[in-house]
């Protein structure tokens, strides 16, 4: 195990073969899991192939799934997104609650740049899980919910928070995930307002160009007659 985890953490093809070969010839479940979440950084088509494969495999607790997940993340391949939904429709009982909440979390992070209509799909998903009758599952989709980044999870959130008289971790969660998002918002606003600031200048520079322009024009009459009477 520690010998894969050593090959991971070198970027270069020979890794990506030996990790390849591993997944392809190895049974134990602890190596593959390492093998899986380390081969996640090479941006490979036998690399994604392997790891959507990997959802497919039996393993104790679902584990080489959950490792296979986290290789997706690594990986950043918004395309993982759908495949990862819809495993965890289909398998959501067999996942340990941390690893759950690992994977609702990789899943917002892959979501973050998905079309508006599929972002909205996987938000309605996650927001689900925070009526699960688990409290650690509770938890850990809020802060999915912050991962990734939607605005219009404010308000789901804003009920979550409570009133302050009586925190529990849900509340602290949902707390501090709107000051996350108000926080995206801040940014983008920034972003925004900057690219005003710009547009107005060039605005203004055109004004400045466009007025030269015409003062020159008014003066070139002068300067013919001027030239003519010398």
């Amino acid at each position: 195990q520690k010998v894969v985890q050593s090959i991971s953490k070198f970027y270069e093809e020979a890794s990506r073969d030996a990790l390849l070969k591993v997944v392809s010839g190895e049974d134990n479940p602890e190596i593959l899991d390492s093998a899986f979440l380390g081969m996640g950084h090479f941006p490979d088509d036998s690399v994604e192939s392997a790891l959507t494969e990997a959802l497919t495999m039996e393993s104790y607790r679902h584990g080489i799934a959950s490792a296979a997940i986290g290789g997706m993340r690594k990986n950043g391949n918004p395309e993982f997104a759908a495949r990862i939904h819809d495993h965890l429709v289909a398998n959501v009982d067999r996942f340990e609650d941390r690893s759950l909440g690992s994977a609702l979390d990789n899943l917002a992070v892959l979501s973050q740049e998905l079309p508006d209509a599929e972002r909205e799909e996987i938000r309605v998903f996650i927001a689900d899980f925070v009526r699960d009758p688990r409290q650690t599952v509770r938890v850990d989709a809020i802060k999915a919910l912050a991962t990734l980044k939607d605005p219009r999870s404010v308000a789901l959130l804003e009920s979550l928070q409570g009133d302050g008289d009586r925190d529990t971790p849900e509340s602290d969660a949902a707390r501090k995930a709107l000051g996350s998002l108000n926080s995206e918002k801040s940014q983008t606003g920034e972003v925004r307002d900057l690219r005003k600031e710009v547009l107005d200048l060039q605005n203004q520079i055109r004004a400045i160009q466009d007025s030269m322009d015409t003062m020159k024009k008014k003066m070139e009459p002068e300067e013919k007659k001027e030239k003519q009477d010398q």
